[in-house]
């Protein structure tokens, strides 16, 4: 569930045009090259978006899980959906 919870945070983050999202990481990004870079790519954003949902787990894992299972079954839903629809 966690690996699911992780890849939504992470396409919610990095990639989804949620308007609230989208605008916080056109601000953040203006400007600032390094950062773009690593935030543009996946595995760098991946990596830091999967430190912080594993130490937050570590910290305290009934919150974290209940949490987690809203993002892991939209991800479940949105990749069953894009792979219904190809």
């Amino acid at each position: 569930m966690l690996t699911l919870a992780t890849f939504r945070l992470l396409r919610l983050i990095g990639w989804d045009e949620f308007p609230p999202v989208a605008i916080v990481r056109e601000r953040m990004l203006k400007g600032r090259d390094l950062l773009g870079h690593l935030w543009g790519c996946p595995f760098c954003l991946g990596f830091w978006v999967s430190v912080i949902v594993y130490v937050l787990w570590l910290w305290h894992p009934t919150v974290v899980m209940y949490a987690a299972a809203p993002f892991a079954l939209s991800a479940a839903i949105g990749l069953i959906a894009k792979g219904w629809d190809a």
